[in-house]
C-alpha cells in the first residue's frame, strides 16, 4: 500500500521488485557494475544479492539494532552548481546498488535478528537540482526499483532517528561517514540523540 503524496511509499510483502517505469533512469557507472539493466535500473537477481547482504548484516547487529548510512555527498566545481563526476561510498552501495546523493539508508535488525528491514530517506523533489545533477529517486522509485520496504522523503529523517532512540534500539553508524552531512549533529551535536 502507498500513500497518495510522493513522500512516503511502501512495498508489498512479497511484491517482486526491480520493475521500472519506462524512462526511470539512475546514475549508473557506464555498465560497470553487473546487476543493472541498460536503462541503470537494479535487475531482480541482484536485488535478492543485496537483500542478501542487508539480511547478512542483520545477523551480525544486535538483535532490534538499526545501521544507518547515507549516500556520499555530491561534489561541484568550486564557486558553481557544475557537479563533478560522482562517485558513491562503498559501504552504501554495496547495500543498496544506489549510484546517487543525499540518500540515507536504515537497515533495521528483527527484535530476533533474523529478518532484515531496509528503509530509504530520499530527496524531496527539486526541479533545479535535478537539472544539474540528473533524476533523483522517488520515494515510490525507492520500494518500487530499488526493493526498499519502506521509503519516506527526508524530511521524515530526525522523527524516524528520535522515534529508534526513544525505543531504546542500538544505532550502529561510521562516523567517518557521516563528517560533514546535514544530519550529522543528530548523531554528535549537542543535545544528539547517539553518541
Amino acid at each position: 500500500a502507498s500513500s497518495s503524496s510522493s513522500s512516503s511509499s511502501t512495498r508489498a510483502q512479497g511484491e517482486e521488485a526491480g520493475s521500472a517505469p519506462s524512462g526511470v533512469t539512475n546514475r549508473s557507472t557506464g555498465g560497470v557494475e553487473t546487476g543493472f539493466d541498460s536503462a541503470g535500473i537494479p535487475t531482480g537477481a541482484f536485488l535478492k544479492e543485496l537483500h542478501e547482504r542487508q539480511h547478512q548484516l542483520a545477523l551480525r547487529l544486535e538483535p532490534g539494532s538499526v545501521a544507518i548510512l547515507p549516500a556520499a555527498g555530491a561534489m561541484h566545481v568550486p564557486g558553481t552548481q557544475i557537479p563533478l563526476p560522482y562517485r558513491q561510498e562503498a559501504s552504501f552501495r554495496y547495500l543498496t546498488g544506489i549510484e546517487a546523493s543525499d540518500i540515507i539508508a536504515a537497515i533495521e535488525a528483527s527484535p530476533t535478528g533474523q529478518k532484515a528491514t531496509y528503509r530509504l530517506f530520499v530527496p524531496e523533489k527539486n526541479v533545479e537540482r535535478e537539472v544539474w545533477e540528473g533524476k533523483t529517486i522517488s520515494a515510490r522509485e525507492g520500494c518500487d526499483i530499488y526493493g526498499a520496504d519502506e521509503t519516506q522523503t527526508l524530511s521524515y529523517f530526525p522523527a524516524y532517528l528520535a522515534r529508534v532512540v526513544k525505543q531504546n534500539r542500538p544505532v550502529v553508524i561510521n562516523s567517518k561517514m557521516w563528517r560533514g552531512h546535514r544530519f550529522s549533529k543528530l548523531f554528535t551535536g549537542s543535545g544528539g540523540a547517539v553518541s
